[in-house]
């Protein structure tokens, strides 16, 4: 019986070791990338959240029956959305816009 109990407490320690180590190499890993990659990783993730696309597609105007313009196609620089804005636009009004409101106030 403790011949047994000497192999469990053998392969304890073994499992221990084992996972100790395994422990030890991540937290290691995890320290290399904070400092050492840090500022690569943080210019990588920058680049990878952010990207410019080229839209170039005329649409043409649409006219309502009466044959006035509804829209009208038109080449801007940028479109940009701000959350603070909306946030902003929404607690003026007094709460919750539904989409059609908001999509007429813009």
């Amino acid at each position: 019986m403790e011949a047994r109990n000497g192999r469990s407490k053998t392969y304890f320690v073994l499992y221990a070791g084992f996972f100790a180590s395994l422990f030890v190499a991540l937290a290691g890993q995890v320290a290399w990338l904070q400092t050492v990659d840090g500022a690569f990783l943080k210019r990588r993730q920058r680049s990878s959240r952010t990207r410019d696309n080229i839209i170039t597609s005329k649409r043409g105007t649409i006219y309502d029956r009466n044959n006035k313009e509804l829209a009208v196609s038109a080449s801007v620089e940028m479109v940009t959305v701000s959350p603070n804005e909306i946030k902003s636009r929404r607690q003026r009004a007094g709460g919750e816009k539904t989409r059609r409101n908001f999509v007429a106030e813009l």
